[in-house]
Order: C-alpha cells, then sequence, then structure tokens
C-alpha cells in the first residue's frame, strides 16, 4: 500500500466529504517543536513553516507526530492533524502500511534522523565488537592458563624424573662398590674365620645367626642381582652383631622368608669374610 491509498483509508476511516478530501490530497507526517523565542509550536515543509490549524490547537503539542492536512495561506501552511503516530497506532498497521509511514518520515526528515542512526549505529557497533573482543580475549587467557598448567605439570614431571635417574644412577653405584669392596681384604693370618664352609642360619625375615659372628661390628654388602651377601668384620662396621645374630633390614625384601633356614655360605679370603648365597 502506497501513502496515496494510506489518505483513501484514512478518508473511509473518518467519514471525509468532498471537500474535506481535497484537503487530505494535501497530507503529510509532521513532527512538531516548540518555539523557544515566540514559544509556538511549529513545524516545516517544502521550505515554510506549519503552523497548528486554531481547532487542532489543542490536540497537536510539543514532540508529537501527526498525519496532517495543510493549507496554504500566504506564506504559512496550517495542519489539521488527522492521526498522531504514537505505539497505539503503530501496532494496528499493517507491515506495508509501517513501510509506507517510514519511507514518508525518512524523506521528510532525513537530515535529523541520519546523525541519530549513525550514533546508535555507531553504540551498536563499539558494543558489538567490545563483546566480540572481551570474548576472544578470555578465550586466549583460558587457553594460556591451560598451557601454564600443562607446563607446570611437565615441569614436575621433569623434576620427578631427574630425582629417579639421580636415585637409581646412586645406586648403581652403590651396588658397583658392594660388589667390589675398597677395603682392603683382611689377611687370612688375621682372618677370625675358618677357610671353608661357615654354618650360617636364618632365623628370621631380617635376622641371621651364626657362631662366626663373633665380632661387634660388621659391614655387608650385597650384589646387584641380591643373590650373593658378603658380611665382613671392621671396627667402624654399620652392622651391630648380639649374642652371634645381626639384623639386616630389607633383607626381608631381597629374599622372602618362609621359615628358618640354613644358608649356603663359606669364608672367602679374597674379600675377609663370609661370602652368604641367598639363591
Amino acid at each position: 500500500m502506497d501513502f496515496y491509498s494510506l489518505q483513501k483509508e484514512l478518508k473511509e476511516k473518518w467519514d471525509l466529504g468532498d471537500d474535506s478530501w481535497d484537503e487530505l490530497k494535501n497530507t503529510v507526517i509532521l513532527t512538531f517543536e516548540r518555539d523557544a523565542k515566540n514559544n509556538n509550536i511549529f513545524s516545516k515543509y517544502g521550505g515554510r513553516i506549519v503552523f497548528r490549524h486554531t481547532n487542532h490547537e489543542d490536540r497537536i503539542f510539543e514532540g508529537e507526530t501527526w498525519i496532517c492536512s495543510l493549507s496554504l495561506k500566504g506564506n504559512y501552511y496550517f495542519a489539521k492533524g488527522l492521526q498522531r503516530l504514537d505505539g497505539s497506532f503503530m501496532l494496528e498497521l499493517k507491515r506495508e502500511q509501517m513501510e509506507d509511514i517510514a519511507d514518508a518520515v525518512w524523506k521528510g526528515h532525513k537530515d535529523k534522523i541520519e546523525p541519530i542512526l549513525e550514533e546508535k549505529y555507531k553504540e551498536v557497533m563499539k558494543k558489538t565488537v567490545g563483546e566480540k573482543v572481551a570474548e576472544a580475549v578470555g578465550e586466549k587467557d583460558s587457553e594460556i592458563r591451560d598451557l601454564c598448567i600443562q607446563i607446570e605439570e611437565l615441569e614436575q614431571r621433569d623434576s620427578e624424573n631427574r630425582q629417579i635417574i639421580a636415585s637409581l644412577e646412586e645406586k648403581v653405584r652403590a651396588a658397583e662398590s658392594r660388589e667390589c669392596p675398597d677395603e682392603p681384604a683382611v689377611s687370612m693370618s688375621a682372618s677370625p674365620f675358618r677357610i671353608g664352609r661357615v654354618s650360617v642360619e636364618r632365623t628370621g625375615p631380617d635376622e641371621l645367626r651364626s657362631e662366626a659372628f663373633n665380632r661387634t661390628r660388621y659391614f655387608v654388602h650385597i650384589s646387584s642381582d641380591y643373590r650373593i651377601l658378603l658380611i665382613r668384620p671392621h671396627d667402624s662396621g654399620d652392622v651391630i652383631c648380639i649374642d652371634n645374630k645381626i639384623m639386616l633390614n630389607g633383607l626381608s625384601m631381597a629374599l622372602q622368608f618362609s621359615g628358618p633356614t640354613q644358608l649356603i655360605s663359606e669364608y672367602s679370603p679374597e674379600y675377609g669374610g663370609i661370602l652368604i648365597h641367598l639363591r
């Protein structure tokens, strides 16, 4: 529906006669404002001032938008208010009618509407861009936090692995030193052991007993495969012997204990101590 069709619809709605219809043909949409200097309510159309018709001064007020019929008298137009364009009126219109009115308003007030739309557009774009930027920054911050956590975990694992490797290397060195004792072997003449077989009994998970254990302190070494145990007397030994018994903490981990057992043992002149075969 074009604006002319809307005019005809308004004519039928208000049951206007032919005389009034002639005025209706010169119908426009105007927004009225107040002249701060003269305190008059007015609008503009075609470069001329538009005043309210005398009979419509009590209908048309400042800030309102109206569909008006205009009559030209001298240099001024006088407007009769036909329909105020407010929320209730817009809700009753069809989409085509809204588009026609919007087009008429745009043509008549383009210079005023453009700055408003431009400002609104800037605000909307600024808000939209800001939201997108904040969303992107939030996602990147989250990714950075996740990467930092992963880096910390990897560094922790690396530190743990280094400690494990260092511990294993230390154990290897200790095992090698136990297999090849640095202390000089005790000479046969000075040895408290008799050459040949020695009776050693395992009396507990970590306890060994032998009549040959007649010194107070001993050094104890075990092979890397946990098969051979070397027990040597020494004044600085770290294993204490009481009543021919010595306690070897951890022996049960190297060899499971199922009950008292005689262990195959012999005196070794080479190492100056008793070699005990655990397996």
